[in-house]
């Protein structure tokens, strides 16, 4: 009998085998960590304290302010999404709908794909989720905010990401208390 492991959020090399079993095509996996790093480095860059990301056993959260912008998961991949063109280029089994969180910025959309679509789509993407972040990060003042999910930040997936995409990708301004 085999003990189970458990996943280290602080540890790198955990992480890493994380992202490898959830995203096993390299291709895939390097496009989904991109769009991760463009959340967090537009995040960071307006308001350092707004971030954070979560490492799960099987995929991971980015969290901007009080709102999950990014989830991703074995088979799915859920972003928020800001949108100057509604409509993402034709793939089946892609949904795109209005948020349902009330702490998302008018015109928020939900967009719900597995990852090889998203990452056909990255570009696209990209742009709705650094739009959605840039206000997301801030309050309705423009005053940057917090996020209340420190606590649950995962620096091995940082660490990880930032090899991964071979940028130093920053860490999050932890507020004192979190």
């Amino acid at each position: 009998m085999t003990t189970p492991h458990f996943l280290d959020r602080t540890s790198s090399d955990d992480c890493s085998a994380a992202l490898v079993a959830a995203l096993p095509d390299p291709a895939v996996r390097l496009a989904c960590l991109r769009l991760l790093r463009d959340g967090i480095v537009t995040a960071h860059s307006i308001a350092p304290g707004s971030w954070s990301v979560t490492m799960f056993d099987n995929g991971f959260r980015l969290n901007v302010g009080s709102a999950e912008a990014y989830a991703l998961s074995p088979g799915d991949v859920r972003l928020l999404l800001l949108l100057t063109d509604s409509a993402p280029p034709t793939l089946t089994g892609v949904s795109l709908s209005p948020s349902p969180y009330k702490s998302t910025p008018p015109g928020t959309q939900l967009f719900l794909a597995s990852p090889t679509q998203v990452a056909a789509l990255e570009a696209w993407s990209q742009q709705g989720l650094i739009a959605f972040v840039r206000l997301a990060c801030v309050n309705k003042h423009g005053k940057p905010r917090n996020t209340p999910y420190h606590p649950s930040h995962s620096p091995g997936l940082v660490s990880y990401l930032s090899s991964a995409v071979g940028q130093d990708i920053p860490t999050p301004r932890i507020r004192a208390g979190s």
